[in-house]
């Protein structure tokens, strides 16, 4: 794959610092409080090298803006995933598609995409995710309780609470 321009967008909200990789409506890549694993690292510079950085007014930091605001991304904005496996990528798919005020738990997704006893491999695919808040992981829960998130539990819990969820009634994917 030959490498990517794009622009760094640097948001700072309440809730999180993030730093996100993208173009025009594209969205490559979202870094939660410049928390990043060396793998997103290494993929970040071998594929996003000849990065800039973006103004403000473009609809990347536009719609992340509106999200912090009003738990909601402006419908133009799409994630772009460069890498991850075809399970990976399919995870990440249905998760994009869990509306706000809603959840799932790592076994609907499993299910939802042919493979219900891949929950585990579920919850390893969303720990890799480059595109956290857009593709909204921090909405599948365990169901013994939260589960997991690589942005720390504390922000999951934040993000859902500011979201609208109330409580852990799950959301069921339809395919």
């Amino acid at each position: 794959m030959k490498n990517i321009e794009c622009n760094i967008y640097r948001i700072e909200t309440a809730l999180a610092n993030i730093t996100v990789y993208g173009n025009g409506h594209e969205v490559y890549v979202v870094i939660l409080d410049n928390k990043c694993c060396k793998k997103l690292q290494t993929n970040i510079e071998t594929y996003l090298s000849n990065s800039r950085t973006g103004s403000p007014d473009e609809d990347i930091p536009k719609s992340f803006g509106n999200y912090f605001n009003t738990a909601s991304f402006l419908p133009e904005l799409k994630p772009v995933f460069l890498w991850g496996t075809a399970f990976q990528r399919e995870v990440w798919k249905k998760t994009w598609f869990i509306p706000k005020g809603h959840a799932a738990s790592y076994s609907d997704i499993a299910e939802s995409i042919g493979n219900p006893r891949a929950f585990r491999a579920v919850g390893r695919a969303l720990n890799s995710n480059p595109i956290p808040i857009l593709v909204p992981c921090h909405r599948i829960l365990s169901l013994y309780g939260l589960g997991g998130y690589a942005g720390g539990i504390e922000l999951k819990r934040e993000l859902l609470k500011f979201e609208g969820l109330r409580n852990l009634a799950f959301f069921r994917i339809i395919t």
